[in-house]
């Protein structure tokens, strides 16, 4: 599943746990777009188009 980063602070943070406290691994920018690889819960996981992993929250990325 592809999805677009929505966040009207125009970055969400990539984190590397499943909550708000977690180290950042990137800022990505609204609008880009990331593969969804895990989409239960709150924190959902994706894979950035530099190849990062990590953790969003589900409220920041609207799927097509």
């Amino acid at each position: 599943i592809f999805g677009k980063i929505v966040d009207k602070d125009g970055f969400t943070n990539l984190r590397k746990e499943k909550n708000s406290l977690s180290e950042i691994l990137q800022k990505i920018i609204s609008g880009s777009q990331v593969e969804v690889l895990d989409n239960s819960g709150d924190w959902w996981l994706v894979q950035t188009k530099e190849g990062k992993k990590g953790y969003v929250f589900k409220t920041k990325v609207m799927v097509k």
